[in-house]
């Protein structure tokens, strides 16, 4: 066995092993050593056997003084092996010693690692209870147990949704299931084995959150908490992607735009990308009376436009004939809400995506970028020298822009 060598008696082979004694009954090879006849001429067992479950099963098998003392009742791990092989080889005897010896709620393993035992090696008695208990757990079934329970898996995991709440909720999911499926087609969602595929952007933990809120509470743990805010955009990410509009209602009215969470930078990149309008204007604002500029890691987050747009907001402070000494910017006070509506909402309605750089007010972000480049980069205002990088990155496709859409802009 993996070549380690075992002597072992015959006759006990034969008289517990129907398999043994089949092999033993075959007449060898005229003029050949009959297998396990010697130590060169070994019974070699197959490579699913290994050496350590072998030597368990001689444990029970033979009397103690072969293989040392005999196996001891709460050895799991000893009487799988022997629930292995005995199964393996017919050995009834030992099967039934060690399934008495294996009770489910003694073994010392997960609830995934029993089913799979029992399923592995027909222990019935298993069965309902380890399916009891994954039930009851809130977790659902994840890539290691999906594997090891021999599924395959979606997006790392496998969940079961009644189709009923989907498609009560879901445009998307009603318009799906409304498609006949081909002929002789299992349908997608119906089995383990034909689960829904979804989309690659669809992470587990965001679409765990939104079951928190489809689903009733028992089935995925308590609710979402009001003051969630991660977990709460994931359902208003997925939400707004499947067309489940009383969920994205509700998401947006416990989104209430936040202090001490995430910086401004992020939860404004937040805002554009899911459409918070709420969000907007305190966001902007917040950007606007800090003391730092906006730099080179703030225009990488929010996009070239944006960023654009917001630094035209904070220059907004400065009047004419007056600039202010660098490091020395005071707006913490300052209200900027008027000015945000005008450059980001120019139509009166607010919007995120659609204005370009050339809608800004022309003198506004030219007295922000020259404003910016004008400014001494002194040793003691190194945030600055971002801003400065930034600038000038797109200082000639911000010209080339104005000069193509504005005849009066001279040069």
């Amino acid at each position: 066995v993996e070549d380690h060598l075992f002597r072992v008696p015959r006759r006990i082979l034969e008289a517990q092993c129907p398999v043994f004694k089949d092999m033993f009954s075959f007449p060898p090879p005229l003029a050949a050593e009959a297998k396990g006849s010697s130590d060169e001429h070994p019974i070699v067992l197959p490579e699913p056997v290994k050496v350590e479950d072998f030597k368990r099963l001689l444990k029970v098998l033979l009397p103690t003084s072969y293989y040392g003392s005999r196996l001891p009742k709460d050895d799991h791990d000893g009487w799988i092996s022997v629930l292995k092989l005995s199964r393996m080889w017919q050995i009834e005897e030992l099967h039934r010693a060690a399934l008495k010896n294996l009770k489910y709620s003694a073994v010392q393993k997960s609830a995934v690692e029993k089913l799979a035992l029992a399923l592995k090696y027909e222990i019935n008695d298993w069965i309902i209870a380890g399916v009891n208990e994954l039930a009851r757990r809130s977790e659902p079934i994840s890539v290691e147990d999906a594997r090891a329970l021999g599924l395959e898996t979606v997006e790392d995991y496998l969940f079961r949704v009644p189709r009923q709440t989907l498609e009560a909720q879901s445009l998307v999911f009603r318009n799906m299931f409304s498609m006949p499926p081909p002929p002789d087609v299992e349908v997608e969602g119906s089995s383990d084995e034909r689960p829904i595929v979804l989309p690659e952007p669809v992470k587990a933990r965001d679409f765990k959150r939104l079951l928190k809120v489809l689903l009733p509470t028992g089935f995925f743990g308590p609710r979402l908490p009001k003051g969630d805010y991660d977990a709460w955009i994931s359902v208003l990410k997925l939400s707004r992607m499947w067309e489940m509009e009383d969920l994205h209602s509700l998401a947006l009215r416990n989104l209430k735009y936040p202090t001490g969470w995430k910086s401004a930078v992020e939860k404004l990149a937040l805002a554009l990308e899911h459409e918070i309008t709420d969000w907007i204007v305190p966001g902007v604002n917040e950007l606007a009376r800090r003391q730092e500029p906006i730099s080179v890691e703030d225009t990488q987050i929010l996009g070239l436009e944006t960023a654009l747009k917001v630094a035209a907001v904070r220059e907004s402070l400065v009047t004419d004939g007056f600039r202010l000494t660098a490091g020395c910017r005071t707006a913490a006070n300052v209200d900027f809400a008027p000015i945000i509506k005008e450059i980001f909402s120019p139509s009166g309605t607010l919007v995120l995506r659609s204005t370009s750089v050339v809608d800004l007010p022309v003198q506004l972000v030219l007295r922000t970028l020259s404003d910016i480049c004008k400014t001494e980069l002194s040793n003691d205002f190194t945030p600055m020298r971002n801003t400065l990088v930034a600038s000038v990155f797109c200082l000639d496709i911000l010209m080339l822009s104005m000069f193509s859409s504005a005849k009066n802009c001279a040069g």
